[in-house]
């Protein structure tokens, strides 16, 4: 239980760290990872701050670190907890790879926005459409994740 809980304090400081760098940010992250045309894009970053394109990529740097500690620490509870202890072999392997799927996409989408906003001149839409696509796999991964893992811990506390 010591590396989890190892993982689960560097996963915990990371985001706090991600979040104290991004809190300015209005619209917030979430919501330019949220848009899928370059339209949509701009009108989030174009409401931020004058250091907000500053901000952002100080984010993706520490996001890097974060994306592997959550995956990580998915993969750690699904296979050295008893948290789907009740589960299938099968279902407890597609949780165990739910977080670790998750990261990923989250890599690639932060590769996408780093490169959409490095001013590198003219970028297809089709782009800005992967980035929002990639975007959307990830959260609802780690949706999938965190409602099967919270309806395992009600199972497990019901008997």
């Amino acid at each position: 239980m010591k590396p989890i809980f190892g993982v689960v304090v560097i996963t915990a400081v990371l985001f706090i760290a991600m979040a104290g760098v991004v809190s300015p940010l209005r619209p917030s992250v979430p919501a330019l990872q949220f848009t899928f045309s370059e339209a949509a894009f701009n009108s989030v970053i174009a409401a931020w701050p004058p250091d907000g394109i500053e901000r952002f990529r100080t984010h993706l740097v520490i996001d890097f670190a974060f994306l592997v500690s959550y995956g990580v620490l998915g993969w750690l509870l699904s296979v050295r907890t008893r948290l789907f202890a009740q589960w299938s072999p099968a279902a407890k392997m597609r949780m165990a790879v739910c977080l670790p799927f998750a990261a990923g996409a989250d890599a690639i989408e932060n590769l996408l926005h780093f490169f959409l906003v490095s001013g590198a001149g003219t970028t297809p839409s089709l782009i800005y459409l992967l980035a929002g696509i990639v975007a959307t796999l990830k959260w609802l991964l780690i949706a999938i994740f965190m409602i099967n893992a919270a309806w395992s811990l009600l199972l497990g506390r019901s008997r």
